[in-house]
């Protein structure tokens, strides 16, 4: 899945929780820049609401997608990305990865 898939997606996501935006969402292009812009607006304007684990590993591959892409070590911002995001599901984690702290995907 390519990343301007994956945001589309998590944009599809969020605007089937939260439809009364789907008309103002049509005015963004169909291009990475516009599609982030929309997925972070979605995201500041959703209330506060446990989301679904589907979203979370989606989230979380493009995560790591942009972690890989500025060269960070992966080990680290993994650990990162669940303090700052307050997630610690191991259910899209495979076992090993816990183990050994090698969450690529």
């Amino acid at each position: 899945m390519s990343r301007l898939e994956q945001i589309k997606k998590l944009n599809h996501f969020l605007l089937a929780k939260m439809p009364m935006y789907k008309q103002s969402a049509d005015q963004f292009l169909n291009n990475i820049p516009e599609q982030r812009r929309l997925l972070r607006s979605l995201m500041n304007i959703r209330p506060p609401k446990t989301l679904d684990t589907e979203y979370i590993a989606l989230q979380y591959k493009c995560f790591l997608r942009n972690v890989k892409k500025k060269g960070i070590p992966i080990a680290c911002t993994a650990q990162a990305f669940f303090i700052i995001y307050g997630y610690f599901h191991y259910s899209f984690i495979p076992p090993y990865a816990v183990k050994t702290g090698k969450f690529a995907s």
